[in-house]
């Protein structure tokens, strides 16, 4: 198991970061940590049937460094070399993480794995195809230079403007809604062209029960998201992402119907549902709408 922590350094009106500093200036070899299990959707489709493209910004590489590693040790068990293309965008040579791993990567595969680094505001002292490919913010006419072809897989991690522009290229660029993949940092999530937010209308009043809980409580639209409604009652659900994205959230809906008003990604089984997404549906034929969660 591997973690990439950023040090959020203190810097003129901004205040140090406290957990990347706590990791970095407190933790020490031999301390033990409790830690959730990796959850979400966004993972690797192997083995690869398409070229690849990893696009990056800032400590997004992270979860690419690992896909790239992956790739690498499955191409010298299969005896293969796939097309893959790493387009890692950072602001100068500091925020710039993994650069020396990452080119030793390219150099183990023969060059059939190849890295792009892009940085917006590279200092004087680096040297342009060296140290960096292009200077200036990744545009739509560069990823479509750095596009194998349009039939790619496309994996996007980084802060959410950047990953929403990035979508929004490689759509215009002809890349399949279904072809593309993100990880979404916090509450943020990426708006898809292709919608799957629910179409049955949110409830204007429901009767809600907890049924591990013992809890029932009225709930009203105002009371926003199951997980939200949860929360204000005093349960502590499992909870990461609040967008839909990762599944931590999911539980188990005995009775009721939900709706959801943004697009989830999250794989679910039958009757599960998310509850950081999810609101009280209503329900034809009775004046207020009832669920029953285990929770």
């Amino acid at each position: 198991m591997r973690i990439s922590i950023k040090h959020e350094q203190k810097k003129q009106g901004v205040p140090e970061g406290v957990f990347s500093s706590f990791m970095h200036q407190k933790i020490n070899v031999g301390d033990v940590l409790q830690a959730k299990s990796p959850v979400g959707a966004f993972k690797f489709v192997s083995p690869m049937t398409k070229p690849v493209v990893l696009i990056s910004a800032g400590v997004g590489i992270t979860p690419m460094v690992a896909m790239a590693q992956h790739i690498l040790q499955e191409s010298f068990r299969a005896r293969s070399q796939p097309n893959v293309t790493l387009i890692c965008a950072a602001r100068n040579s500091e925020q710039r993480a993994f650069f020396a791993e990452l080119n030793a990567l390219t150099q183990y595969s023969n060059g059939y794995i190849r890295v792009i680094w892009i940085l917006s505001q590279p200092e004087e002292s680096l040297i342009l195809g060296d140290d960096y490919h292009n200077s200036g913010r990744l545009s739509k006419p560069l990823l479509e230079a750095l596009l194998p072809t349009i039939e790619c897989d496309a994996y996007l991690c980084g802060p959410n403007d950047f990953m929403q522009a990035q979508y929004n290229n490689l759509r215009e660029l002809g890349v399949q809604n279904k072809q593309i993949f993100a990880e979404a940092f916090g509450p943020s999530s990426l708006q898809r062209d292709e919608n799957n937010a629910s179409t049955v209308p949110v409830a204007e009043e429901a009767l809600i029960h907890f049924t591990k809980s013992q809890v029932e409580q009225a709930w009203t639209k105002g009371d926003g998201t199951l997980l939200e409604f949860a929360e204000a009652h005093g349960l502590t659900p499992e909870f990461s992402c609040r967008s839909g994205q990762c599944g931590a959230c999911k539980a188990k809906l005995n009775k009721g119907q939900v709706s959801y008003q943004q697009n989830i990604s999250a794989e679910l089984a039958e009757g599960e549902i998310l509850l950081c997404s999810a609101m009280p549906a209503e329900s034809a034929g009775d004046a207020q709408a009832k669920l029953e969660i285990e929770l």
